[in-house]
């Protein structure tokens, strides 16, 4: 936590803002070089980090660097249209709900939406 909360690391984490991209990155050179500090495999060290609190329920109250916590129950109900909102697929590129339902997207048909996030 010592480096996370440093004014320096904040400060980036300011001037990031909300590009996702960026974010990542700047977090995993954070973890990468809390790693070597550990004399830990980058690899490795990040992949513990990002993980802990799963691994180890008990003892991790919070994975590493989460930049903050958005999750809150919605105002979303069973049957609901579901709003056209911003997705990006693996490599990165936008696109919308409703783009990427297509022809798909029908009331009749129910849609599962699962997100999470890398970090």
């Amino acid at each position: 936590d010592e480096m996370r909360l440093h004014p320096l690391v904040q400060d980036e984490y300011g001037k990031i803002e909300e590009d996702e991209h960026q974010m990542v990155t700047f977090t995993t050179e954070l973890q990468a070089f809390v790693s070597k500090e550990c004399h830990t495999e980058d690899s490795v060290g990040i992949d513990l980090m990002r993980s802990a609190s799963s691994l180890f329920p008990d003892i991790a109250q919070i994975s590493h660097y989460v930049r903050h916590n958005r999750c809150f129950r919605g105002s979303l109900e069973v049957g609901d249209q579901a709003p056209d909102v911003v997705l990006c697929d693996m490599n990165g590129r936008e696109t919308s709900l409703w783009t990427a339902l297509g022809s798909k997207a029908n009331l009749n048909n129910p849609t599962l939406i699962v997100a999470a996030s890398y970090t």
